[in-house]
């Protein structure tokens, strides 16, 4: 981890004009007859506590790389925490690799469960107290998911330009933006964003959550003329394991702004789209 805060009740400060951070754990160990890679993670900035509010305050631009296996974030709130970068976040490809990615010599080596699209992403944030703001501009290029918030969390970015890999393989079941039982919010009047990739609506897909949310939400405002959005907006819930919970997508279209209502990514072939 480039930057942890674990630290319950407490803030950690850093004031720079660019913070970098390089998070590399792409070892290649491997074990057992299957050649399971054992497991690890990577992650840029990282806020989590149990308790009393833990939190990362960044003031300056941050431009994060985060290569691993198992989980991989840019940014990732857990818990009771909340991260704020007052500047811009810069997570943008290096010719063509990904600034984002969980992939060792070629090999993706993360779960395909139907959940696993939370466990590479550029931000994540994950608990009823978790939050993540983004006050400058927000770039994230991820062979992962680009946006998540689950379980009570939320996700705040202004202006942004995103993108995920544009495959539908079970492996790359990512989204740009992902909400299950959390809240995203991107956009604002007059910030460009940019999205390429598919926004997905999800309940508990069977993982424990310990908040009481029942909603997921995006919210995503396209109110530039050079604002656009690549990519479909679906729900997936179970019927009976997700009775009560909901979904919804909320767009704004305003000033010339575009939406290719085409699949970009991987869909759940049950889902709605």
């Amino acid at each position: 981890r480039g930057i942890d805060n674990s630290i319950a009740g407490s803030t950690t400060n850093v004031t720079a004009g660019t913070l970098d951070i390089n998070v590399d754990n792409t070892y290649s160990r491997k074990s057992g007859p299957n050649k399971v890679i054992d497991p690890s993670s990577a992650v840029g900035i990282y806020a989590n506590s149990t308790g009393e509010k833990a939190a990362v305050i960044v003031n300056g631009n941050t431009a994060i790389k985060a290569h691993g296996h198992n989980n991989v974030y840019g940014v990732n709130a857990n818990g009771n925490a909340e991260i704020k970068l007052n500047g811009d976040l810069t997570m943008a490809k290096d010719g063509d690799k990904w600034a984002i990615d969980n992939v060792i010599k070629g090999e993706v080596t993360n779960s395909a469960h139907e959940a696993a699209w939370r466990i590479i992403a550029g931000i994540n944030a994950n608990g009823a107290g978790a939050s993540v703001t983004v006050d400058g501009k927000t770039t994230i290029a991820a062979n992962g998911s680009g946006v998540v918030a689950a379980d009570g969390g939320t996700v705040n970015l202004g202006a942004a330009d995103i993108e995920i890999d544009n495959s539908d393989e079970k492996w790359y079941h990512y989204h740009a933006l992902g909400a299950a039982l959390g809240t995203v919010n991107v956009g604002d009047e007059g910030k460009t964003v940019t999205v390429k990739g598919n926004a997905g609506l999800f309940g508990k897909q069977g993982q424990p959550f310990a908040s009481d949310s029942k909603e997921s939400v995006i919210n995503l405002k396209l109110t530039t003329e050079d604002s656009a959005w690549t990519g479909v907006a679906y729900k997936h819930f179970d019927a009976e394991k997700d009775a009560g919970l909901s979904g919804s997508m909320n767009l704004t279209l305003a000033n010339g702004a575009s939406w290719n209502n085409e699949k970009y990514g991987y869909v759940y072939g049950d889902s709605e789209w």
